[in-house]
């Protein structure tokens, strides 16, 4: 946490999933945070990401599911598979997940979040210790800002 003019600001270390994710819960919150990233620019890494119905309660409760749900699609079946690919065990998602599963590119999942925060990533800058006493904190980044 920092102390900017107008009291606290909240440090998130890292744009990826997870930060952007807190961002949007913080903005809807209306808490002042900034948002550190090591690498010069975003760029999703991984390929693909499923969500279940416990992760869209969370989004609704941030206010950005419909978002997150457009950008991906249904995963109807799930399948367990040995290593030739013989199928062990398939199952229908909708038995598990009472809202169902989706799943989206990471990169896709990124740009929504991104596009929902409204807010700039500070990138190029990476977050590398953290002071804290009773009363406040101070985050030190790799430039020394």
């Amino acid at each position: 946490m920092l102390f900017g003019h107008n009291g606290p600001v909240i440090i998130i270390a890292g744009g990826g999933i997870g930060g952007l994710t807190l961002g949007c819960a913080l903005s809807r919150a209306r808490i002042p945070f900034r948002i550190f990233e090591r690498a010069a620019e975003l760029r999703p890494l991984g390929a693909g990401i499923a969500l279940s119905s416990n992760a869209f309660q969370a989004l609704a409760y941030i206010g950005i599911e419909d978002q997150v749900w457009e950008c991906g699609w249904e995963l109807a079946v799930a399948e367990i598979c040995d290593s030739q690919g013989r199928v062990l065990i398939r199952v229908q998602m909708r038995d598990f997940t009472a809202g169902g599963s989706r799943a989206m590119t990471r990169a896709d999942l990124q740009q929504t979040l991104l596009g929902a925060l409204g807010a700039k990533v500070e990138t190029g800058r990476a977050v590398v210790g953290y002071q804290s006493t009773d009363a406040r904190g101070r985050a030190s980044c790799d430039a020394g800002r």
